[in-house]
Formats: structure tokens, sequence, C-alpha cells
């Protein structure tokens, strides 16, 4: 599974500028690289399959989903910390 999670995070190498990444994690003035990307998806990725009561067979639907959902939440965070 590691080889999937690294092929589906080989972006480039991106710094976002976040203030709040998602209600759980907060980021003040913090660029997130990749590394910093990839265990917020981690995470997210975890809490789904938690979700779903630890049934096994999603990894891929689950982590995918968790890519979804970061970069949804970095992008709101981009918008709000230029407005602010």
């Amino acid at each position: 599974m590691a080889t999937a999670q690294n092929n589906k995070m080989s972006t480039k190498s991106k710094k976002v500028s976040a203030v709040k990444v998602s209600p759980k994690i907060e980021k003040t003035e913090l660029e997130l690289n990749p590394s910093d990307i990839l265990k917020l998806v981690e995470k997210k990725a975890y809490e789904l399959y938690e979700q779903r009561g630890c049934q096994d067979g999603f990894a891929d639907v689950d982590w995918q989903e968790a890519e979804r959902i970061v970069a949804k939440e970095i992008k709101a965070s981009k918008k709000r910390s230029k407005v602010d």
C-alpha cells in the first residue's frame, strides 16, 4: 500500500500557505510541503476507515476521499488567508 500512497502523492513540491487545514488541525502561517500534506491525507484516510467501522477492503476509496477532503480544506484555507 505504501507504493500506492507514494504514487498518489507524487505531486510537485508545492508549498501552500494555510491558516486552518481542518477543524481538528490548526496551522498558523506555516507552509505545507508534500510531506505535511501526506500526513494530513493519511490521518484523514484513517479517520474514514474508523468511521466505516474498521472494515477492510476500502483503502483506495478512503485514500482518494481523504485526498479530496484535504485538497478542499487547503483550498478553502488559502481563500480565507487571502481575505484576512
